[in-house]
């Protein structure tokens, strides 16, 4: 402890948590013919089966920040990894799924009406 004192190391934050689905949305704005016209929102979806209900449900959700939030395959454990800095901590999230979606809607906004955002799993 002293070392770390007298080096003014501050221990780094880790957690590491596991959900069934990643899912890259991007919501975009459509034309009257349903065409894409420009992106409105990026964003990544963390989504959780609920075996009593029988359906994925929202765990968690954060704004797109670029290709550092980009997950990446491991091969050798068959997942994907993503690993970013969120809130002062570093979070590893694991899953053996990953989407990249585009919508004229927000998936997550319209889970709330499923899973309200105060009774989720939050990471």
């Amino acid at each position: 402890m002293f070392c770390l004192l007298w080096a003014n190391v501050t221990p780094i934050d880790f957690h590491e948590l596991t959900v069934d689905v990643i899912e890259y949305n991007q919501v975009v704005g459509a034309d009257e013919f349903g065409q894409a016209l420009e992106v409105k929102l990026e964003q990544l979806i963390f989504w959780s089966w609920h075996p009593t209900r029988g359906e994925f449900l929202v765990r968690d959700w954060r704004k797109w920040q670029g290709n550092r939030q980009r997950p990446r395959y491991d091969h050798q454990r068959g997942e994907w990894v993503l690993i970013f800095e969120d809130r002062g901590r570093w979070l590893t999230i694991r899953s053996t799924s990953y989407l990249k979606t585009v919508t004229t809607f927000d998936p997550e906004i319209i889970n709330r009406e499923k899973l309200t955002p105060d009774r989720r799993r939050r990471l």
